[in-house]
């Protein structure tokens, strides 16, 4: 006949069967005394592999490379009674994962330390929903340059921190046409090719944005003189040079409009963006087809 605390006990590791997070035992001596199914699955191992081995020697097996040592978590621990944190994982089967992990000190009903009971939570797809919706919210859905919120950030940073940066706007020449003729998916294909190019052009600390239907903008830094300039403009207008190819065997040629405005010392943010359009649209006024620029 079952005593009353053996049913308990069943009834105990029965629910632990059933729950979704991975939960690992140990006792004072650090010996895994229980590792659900849920703690096999996650990391590949049986739990006839773990119950009687050191936890020390199975996060080695783990490989784990968080930031944090499984020294300082018990340390932790011994002192608060709980350690919470995340950390990336290495299963057996090789894959990283990424866990939201608590490890809280197990006492009895006397207050005597049994050992430790860890739960571990993969937040592997969480995180990288979390960082989709970050990269959605600051970025351009249809060319992934920067959305006209997440650059203006960057320009007001960068006007903060007095680096005196250049403002360039750019405008296709010849859009509207392929546009109308070709429809809005032929123009999609060749908005997502520029931004492509633009985005390959970028010199390491600068930055590239669209502002919304075939308006782009450029964050240059160390533009010092004209001739420095002249030669960041040129090589901007020559991304444009070569035909865009589209699905179907489809080139279009697409020329730019470029107005660029240098930061002064008192300059805001729309001062200089209001510089930059005027120039830009100066630009335009010279050219149907090809590219031209202007300086404010």
């Amino acid at each position: 006949m079952s005593t009353p605390y053996s049913q308990a006990e069943r009834y105990l590791r029965r629910i632990l069967e059933h729950v979704s997070d991975a939960v690992v035992a140990t006792d004072t001596s650090s010996r895994v005394t229980f590792a659900n199914p849920a703690a096999q699955k996650l990391y590949g191992i049986a739990g006839e592999d773990a119950v009687g081995h050191n936890l020390l020697d199975l996060l080695d097996m783990f490989d784990t490379v968080g930031k944090v040592s499984v020294d300082e978590i018990a340390g932790v621990v011994a002192r608060e009674g709980r350690w919470y944190g995340e950390l990336t994982q290495r299963a057996l089967d090789g894959r990283d994962l990424l866990v939201e992990v608590t490890v809280s000190m197990l006492r009895d009903d006397d207050g005597t330390v049994l050992g430790s009971v860890s739960t571990v939570r993969e937040i592997s797809d969480r995180k990288a929903a979390e960082r989709q919706i970050a990269y959605q919210a600051t970025h351009d859905g249809l060319t992934g340059l920067l959305n006209r919120t997440a650059f203006l950030r960057e320009l007001n940073s960068s006007l903060a921190a007095g680096r005196r940066p250049a403002l360039v706007f750019l405008d296709l020449n010849g859009f509207k046409a392929i546009n109308d003729l070709h429809g809005h998916d032929r123009g999609d294909e060749i908005l997502q090719v520029i931004g492509e190019r633009l985005m390959g052009g970028l010199r390491p600390g600068d930055a590239a944005g669209r502002f919304g239907g075939d308006e782009f903008v450029l964050l240059a830094h160390g533009l010092n003189d004209q001739p420095g300039v002249d030669a960041y403009l040129q090589r901007i207008i020559a991304l444009f040079t070569d035909p865009v190819s589209c699905q179907g065997g489809a080139a279009h040629t697409v020329g730019v409009s470029v107005g660029v405005a240098h930061s002064a010392a008192d300059d805001d943010p729309d001062s200089l963006i209001r510089r930059a359009d005027r120039a830009m649209y100066e630009a335009k006024r010279s050219t149907e087809v090809v590219s031209a620029y202007r300086t404010a």
